[in-house]
């Protein structure tokens, strides 16, 4: 069987319509097995970051990344999920790795992964993941920055030793998996904490950081504060400022010197796709990946700092298990008119189910066939958010390139 197909076989959670089996299948004894015949790709002889949190993760990482190749260091990155191409996933300074690299990788493990009983074969995620790690050694990267998948105590990137942890702000998502409460979400995130390895932790609520004190305090992780950091940044929102000083936090733990001038570079041109992408600033064209209130209430207070007083067409689709009610009373302040679409992933909620939670709260909703459609026919300010995958689709619709999430000069793209 070729790699693709392979793949395309692999339980694969970011897909599956129905995530209720996912809590039992939680478990690292197969990474632990994959790791092994891999020849222990996730002890690498470099510095390894850890990254977990509920909201700006992914943010955190590439910004991290992009300080550790400004201190003059070959960095791999590993983040989830994609936006517009499953390469993004898997970076050696700053350039996705191609497919064929890593299926040729995989390729000699296919016959054994097949004669496993099914349900103790490794999910997509896992293959991903421990794929991620050996082309870091194979690519001898100096630094490597790893974004957990979903919470952290058993998120499939929690076979490594790092040398240094961070955890971003926590918030209520995934609730059925992590827990009810921001203390038991605090705490499976906190499941990456090891003994003695620092971790860098960001402002948090207080149960959340309540919780992760006392996981810090079991298992003798020194927990160091941040400071949001003040200078220019490419990525939209105040809330980045937060991210970017876990990062220089996490450069600070490592005892990475770095000059200002180039983290100033570094972290005035990063850039991410689908996090509050502006991608034209007259009308405005927004995409944002957001799926979780706190995500959103971010997202809201960045369009009206970024585009006072303006009000919006918000083009809005996400995943059948998220807060929806919490979602739209998030946008609700913003939005002129709101625009329920699906999306090609089974998880996707039904836009007629969104459409008519809006209206319940008083918002003008209607429902569209796509997000291309939808963005053909809206008029003014539109914000397409709710959901990665839908970001993706919204920024392959609109045909902009993946650099194009920087802030645009006022009237530009």
């Amino acid at each position: 069987m070729n790699p693709a197909a392979f793949l395309a076989r692999c339980e694969n959670w970011e897909r599956e319509a129905s995530r209720l089996g996912l809590k039992r299948f939680l478990d690292l004894d197969r990474m632990r097995i994959l790791c092994e015949r891999f020849r222990h790709p996730e002890d690498p002889a470099s510095i390894l970051v850890h990254i977990a949190g509920t909201k700006g993760k992914g943010s955190t990482a590439v910004m991290t990344a992009a300080l550790l190749r400004a201190a003059g260091l070959r960095t791999g990155l590993y983040t989830s999920p994609h936006v517009l191409d499953v390469s993004e996933r898997i970076q050696v300074d700053g350039r996705n790795a191609p497919l064929a690299t890593f299926h040729a990788m995989l390729k000699p493990h296919i016959p054994w992964a097949l004669a496993l009983p099914k349900a103790d074969r490794p999910s997509w995620f896992e293959w991903m993941t421990v794929l991620a790690l050996e082309h870091f050694r194979r690519e001898d990267c100096d630094a490597v920055v790893l974004e957990t998948g979903l919470g952290g105590r058993l998120d499939a990137t929690n076979v490594v030793a790092p040398s240094v942890a961070a955890i971003t702000r926590i918030d209520y998502d995934h609730m059925d998996i992590l827990g009810s409460t921001l203390g038991l979400i605090a705490r499976e995130k906190a499941g990456i904490l090891k003994p003695g390895i620092p971790c860098v932790l960001a402002p948090q609520p207080a149960d959340a950081r309540k919780y992760i004190r006392a996981v810090a305090r079991k298992v003798g992780t020194p927990l160091l504060s941040s400071r949001s950091y003040r200078g220019p940044l490419a990525l939209c929102g105040a809330h980045q400022r937060e991210n970017a000083g876990v990062a220089l936090g996490i450069l600070k733990a490592l005892g990475i010197p770095i000059p200002a001038t180039r983290i100033r570079k570094a972290l005035a041109t990063v850039t991410l796709p689908g996090r509050i992408q502006i991608l034209r600033r007259d009308p405005p064209r927004v995409v944002d990946g957001g799926h979780n209130p706190l995500a959103i209430r971010v997202l809201a207070r960045t369009l009206r700092e970024e585009f006072p007083a303006r009000r919006w067409t918000m083009i809005l689709g996400t995943a059948d298990d998220k807060d929806l009610a919490g979602m739209l009373q998030a946008l609700k302040g913003v939005t002129s008119r709101l625009v329920a679409v699906g999306y090609a992933n089974p998880r996707a909620r039904d836009p007629q189910g969104i459409a008519e939670a809006a209206r319940r709260l008083g918002m003008e909703a209607a429902v569209s066939s796509s997000v291309r459609q939808a963005l053909k026919e809206a008029r003014g300010p539109v914000c397409v958010t709710g959901s990665l995958w839908l970001a993706g689709e919204a920024l392959a619709a609109l045909q902009f390139p993946r650099q194009s999430n920087r802030r645009s000069p006022p009237g530009g793209r």
